[in-house]
Parts: structure tokens; sequence; C-alpha cells
């Protein structure tokens, strides 16, 4: 079992917030944190967001964990149907980007779906990015190829995994936040505060394997 240490931080670049964090501790020493960011092209990206986070965790807590791996894309699943059901109610169109994050036993498992990032540095100090956006450019325009909106995923969501050891940190981060912030120098400086003039919700959420 490693022991970790979790700062975060979501600052709103108006009066809702569509970054929505979310970490839970489990018995068996597990750690789930999750990190959505609402589509603003769409209604109600700070209840979309909120609504996927809340409703992994709810599949975490409410399901014995047999296979992490099957267990995270269950879960996601779940979040869709969710998320599908409040669409339907408020007759909208939602959706989010979304990077879940789960530790146990001193093994890292990931996915990401949408542009929010997970960045990890080795005791050594180097960086890796260790997700990839799902993006597309269209003139000036960046839009998801791939997100949680209510309405099942085209393509398998592929859940990654990675050993972590002690003096190993992650990053992860809203793009609210990684277009405006050096990544390395974030790793190795604890201030996380972002400009004061914000024109996207930003989020940041760090973890440190310090056991």
């Amino acid at each position: 079992m490693v022991k970790i240490q979790i700062e975060s931080l979501s600052i709103p670049a108006g009066k809702e917030n569509g970054d929505y964090i979310l970490q839970r501790e489990f018995p068996n020493g597990a750690t789930l944190i999750l990190l959505a960011d609402g589509m603003s092209g769409l209604s109600l990206p700070e209840s979309a967001s909120k609504i996927v986070c809340e409703a992994i965790s709810e599949y975490f807590v409410k399901t014995d964990i047999i296979d992490c791996t099957e267990h995270i894309l269950r879960s996601i699943k779940y979040a869709d149907e969710r998320l599908a059901a409040f669409c339907k109610e408020k007759k909208s169109k939602m959706g989010s980007a979304l990077l879940l994050v789960y530790i146990s036993d001193a093994m890292l498992f990931y996915t990401s779906l949408g542009d929010v990032r997970l960045y990890y540095r080795d005791k050594q100090g180097e960086v890796t990015q260790l997700t990839n956006d799902d993006t597309i450019m269209q003139g000036a325009d960046t839009y998801l190829t791939t997100c949680i909106a209510g309405r099942g995923f085209r393509n398998p969501i592929q859940v990654q995994r990675l050993p972590l050891n002690m003096g190993d940190s992650l990053l992860l981060c809203s793009d609210g936040y990684y277009k405006v912030h050096d990544i390395p120098h974030c790793f190795h400086h604890k201030e996380q505060t972002p400009p004061t003039l914000v024109d996207d919700d930003s989020s940041v959420v760090r973890i440190e394997i310090i056991q």
C-alpha cells in the first residue's frame, strides 16, 4: 500500500465552474481521483461535470471491485447513463471531458475522454504526458472527438496502467490550466494559482507518492 499526498485547486472563469474535482478514499487503501470539464458549448457544463464524477464515485462505492480495469469501464458507462437520464429530463444536450485516476497497491490505473490531461514525473524528474487529447481542429476552433455526453461511446475506452514508486508525482489538469502554465515548472514549484484574468475554468490536482 502506498501513501499519497493530494492537493487540488479549481478556479472558475465566471460565476459557474464547469470543472469538477472529486476525490474518494476506500477502506482497501485505494484512492479515486476524478477531474471533469463540462463542455461550455452545450447546456449546463457545471451540472454535466458534477453528474459524471458523482455517478462514477457512486458506482465505486456501491459495487465490489474484482477487476480494476473492467470496474473503471463499467463506472464510466454508468455515468454516461446517468447523464443521459438528466439530459432527457432537462431536454438539453450536455457533455463533459473526464480524467479518471485510480491508485491501488502502488499501481496507477487511468483513462481520459476529451482534453483533460494527466502528467507524470518520475523520481529522477523526467516529465511525461500520459494522456492524449481527443480533439480535432476545424479552422480556429477545437472540438472533442470523445467525451461523456449520454450517448454511449463510438470507440472502446482504453484503461492504462503504470506502477508507481516513492518520489513519483502526478498532475491532473484541465485545459484552462495547462494552456497557461509551464507543466514541468508546476511539478517543481507549489504555486498553482493561474493568472488573475482567465478565459476558461482552471483546475489542477497534484499527487505525490510519499511512501
